[in-house]
């Protein structure tokens, strides 16, 4: 099953607790996903996640697969919906696999990414300075999501 490069928000809720953890998605199949968080579930946690992307919103029970800490985990869709795997198959059609070789446009990125990199310092520094995550951090993590958002836009353009 290939992976794709995927950026999007998502709203992973831990089953046992309600915890309610705000991320974003970087990689996405029909079988799962990669979440960026700074905080991951532990490894085995039951979950419903919700992903959300201009074209809409894909929704389904998962269970963490593998973390990776401080950086994110790995989700695996358990008994996803029919109408759900619809959404995700528009989402991934006509998008190469993540492991796909691209040529890109070295300015363009390079800017892309400094943007990115102050926007992922501030998102620490407000999880930091409060201990937990708060509303300009789901800012945070939507911006980070239209900047990869951005940067795969070039990616699949081939611009050198």
């Amino acid at each position: 099953m290939p992976r794709y490069n995927f950026v999007a928000v998502a709203d992973v809720i831990d089953h046992s607790t309600q915890t309610c953890l705000h991320g974003r998605i970087s990689e996405l199949s029909r079988k799962g996903c990669y979440v960026d968080t700074l905080n991951p579930l532990p490894l085995g946690t039951q979950l419903k996640v919700v992903i959300s992307r201009d074209q809409g919103t894909f929704a389904a029970t998962g269970k963490v697969i593998y973390v990776q800490e401080t950086f994110g985990m790995g989700v695996a869709f358990v008994d996803t919906p029919a109408d759900q795997l619809n959404i995700l198959d528009s989402w991934l059609a006509n998008r190469p696999p993540a492991d796909a070789q691209k040529e890109f446009s070295r300015p363009a990125i390079e800017g892309l990414q400094a943007i990115r990199e102050f926007a992922v310092e501030s998102l620490q520094l407000c999880t930091k300075k409060t201990g937990r995550r708060f509303a300009p951090a789901r800012r945070h993590f939507a911006l980070l999501a239209d900047l990869d958002r951005r940067l795969l836009i070039e990616h699949d353009h081939h611009v050198v």
